[in-house]
């Protein structure tokens, strides 16, 4: 069972490794010092906070809150379909069908050339090394959004990256000041078990990646996209659950049974004789039970039915409307994407507002990206390649609102113009063909543009000779 848990450790904080941290921890100090280290500035506060005298107090306090958030919205996206999946539809619109790399047009030969197509292959080996595949950066699309923090360790055995691990955000924190500096490079991160509040473990700044949602400068943690969505979907489904109950006391038909009249009233007992003779007595709960289903009744012309009939008005849900509008609202999806559209809908509207969805959308794409490209740097780093000398970009599918053959066309025109290389054009419209692999297309693509022109040269070649040919056979 201890292997279930090796990637909770720091993997490389052991004396065979030691130089490897000792680099990459320089490396960080270097990246992330102050300026007023290096310079004389006029900062002249020393702490983000309002009440100093309190912070020790509410860092305790934000430590449960941030748990309790972190447990009511994953309790919600458990139990509340709508909300399910409009989460789903955010991560998946964000990924979709994953990342590709692509290295800019560098030189053909030489020392550079070399470096190009090393960096390359370290960059597509980690991608298969740590399976950054579609899935697992949907889920890092999912619970970014929805916990306001994304925590991935850097996992580097004997010198690589190795593994990419998604921590579990509520037991993660981060020790930095008041103005969000770490306070140890070394010690930046903590592990808790959220039970016992004691140390599991601490992780060096370079072997957690913090990506933060909404996340307002100086604070530590971000915030859930969600994090006003919970009062709105309690209100709902208290509602929901009321107009269900409403439904089963109030909309179903009553019968009234009248033992006796005026002139000749019933007595308790001849209503107890009635209930027995009719087998309603088992039925009744202090009136007769609308849930049961319709039957016959017998009298002896005492005995009168009279039927009573359910709340006319049971149909009328103006509030329910209403919240679930509310509710909807704060999921961010438009309702006719998520099956809500009860009325006619307006499509310009509705593409405008799948437009601004879109947008939304990209965020997280960034977000996602900047995490992708912070692990395959470090790979780089460790092969001793600096990233910033080999460019290259990291690629998802284009959120957009335009069809197959409107983004064809424009890739087409693009290209056709000069504005575009051939590998932009063939990533642009890889997800419409369902091929994942640009190089092995590029290279067919060239292949088949050879064989045409061998094609060609060939015929030209045989033209050529039958008019000589025929050049000869006119002479006298």
């Amino acid at each position: 069972m201890a292997g279930i848990f090796e990637v909770f450790r720091p993997t490389d904080a052991s004396a065979s490794n030691a130089g490897l941290v000792g680099r990459l921890s320089a490396l960080w100090q270097r990246k992330s010092r102050n300026p007023a280290d290096v310079r004389q500035t006029t900062e002249q506060g020393t702490s983000a906070t309002a009440s100093p005298s309190s912070e020790q107090f509410q860092l305790w306090q934000l430590r449960y809150e941030r748990r309790s958030i972190i447990a009511d919205l994953r309790r919600l996206a458990d139990e509340e379909p709508r909300f399910a999946r409009a989460l789903r539809k955010l991560a998946r619109e964000a990924v979709r069908k994953g990342v590709r790399i692509t290295l800019q047009e560098g030189p053909s030969r030489g020392p550079v050339a070399g470096r190009y197509r090393r960096a390359q292959a370290i960059l597509e080996e980690t991608l298969k090394t740590c399976d950054l595949s579609p899935a697992k950066l949907r889920s890092w699309a999912w619970a970014l959004p929805l916990e306001g923090d994304l925590f991935v360790q850097v996992v580097v055995a004997d010198g690589r990256v190795v593994d990419a691990k998604r921590m579990p955000s509520a037991s993660m924190e981060r020790n930095t000041d008041s103005q969000d500096r770490f306070f140890d490079v070394q010690r930046a991160f903590t592990q808790l078990d959220i039970q016992t509040n004691t140390d599991i473990t601490q992780f060096a700044a370079w072997q957690i990646h913090h990506e933060r949602w909404n996340h307002l400068d100086g604070e530590r943690y971000g915030r859930s996209e969600f994090l006003q969505l919970r009062r709105p979907a309690r209100n709902l489904q208290l509602l929901e659950q009321a107009q269900v109950i409403r439904r089963i006391v109030r909309a179903a038909l009553r019968l009234l049974h009248k033992v006796g009249n005026k002139d000749k009233p019933g007595l308790a007992r001849d209503v107890e004789d009635y209930k027995a003779f009719n087998n309603l007595a088992a039925q009744s709960k202090g009136g007769y039970d609308p849930t049961i289903a319709m039957r016959d009744y017998y009298g002896n012309g005492l005995t009168e039915v009279v039927a009573i009939p359910g709340d006319p008005n049971v149909h009328e849900i103006a509030d329910l409307e209403y919240f679930r509008d509310a509710f909807a609202a704060g999921t961010g999806v438009p309702k006719a994407m998520l099956g809500w559209a009860d009325k006619e809908i307006n499509r310009d509207i509705l593409k405008d507002q799948i437009e601004q969805w879109l947008k939304e959308v990209q965020d997280l794409t960034d977000a996602i990206k900047n995490v992708v490209r912070t692990v395959l740097d470090l790979a780089l780093l460790l092969e001793g390649i600096d990233p910033e000398t080999v460019p290259y970009d990291l690629v998802f599918s284009q959120n957009t609102t335009e069809t197959a053959s409107e983004r064809q066309s424009r890739v087409a025109a693009a290209l056709h113009a000069g504005l575009i290389s051939q590998r932009i054009a063939v990533g642009a419209v890889a997800e419409d063909y369902d091929f994942d692999d640009v190089d092995h297309v590029l290279a067919e693509i060239e292949e088949d543009e050879a064989r045409r022109l061998a094609k060609t040269q060939a015929l030209a070649a045989t033209a050529g000779k039958e008019a000589s040919r025929a050049q000869s056979a006119a002479r006298p």
